[in-house]
Parts: structure tokens; sequence; C-alpha cells
């Protein structure tokens, strides 16, 4: 497939090609990131399920002694 001489015209492709290079290796990074955060929400969520579930524990004693 090709493209019209006056889509092309004045592109510099390596330019292009490196600014693709540079989106991707920004987009793999962000990725990376989110995949951090999505451990650490895992985490405190885990701990704040347990933090809970001992002040249940706590509140059932209190009011059943």
């Amino acid at each position: 497939m090709g493209t019209a001489p006056e889509a092309t015209a004045g592109l510099d492709w390596e330019e292009a090609i490196g600014r693709l290079e540079r989106a991707l290796a920004r987009a793999e990074a962000a990725v990376g990131r989110l995949g951090e955060l999505a451990q650490r929400h895992a985490h405190l969520r885990a701990e704040a399920r347990a933090v809970l579930g001992e002040l249940d524990r706590l509140l059932h004693e209190v009011r059943h002694g």
C-alpha cells in the first residue's frame, strides 16, 4: 500500500521513528509504574482488610463479652 506524495512531503522518517521509539519507551515505563502501584494497592487493601477484621473481632468481644 503506497502513500500519496503530498502526504509524505517534508516528513523526516528517521525523526518520526525516533519520536515513536521514545513514546514507546515512555509508555513501557508508565505500564511498569502502574504495575508497581497495583501491587502496592493490593498490599494496602489486604492490610486494611486485616485491620477491619481485627476491629470487628474486638467489637464483637466488647459487645458480647
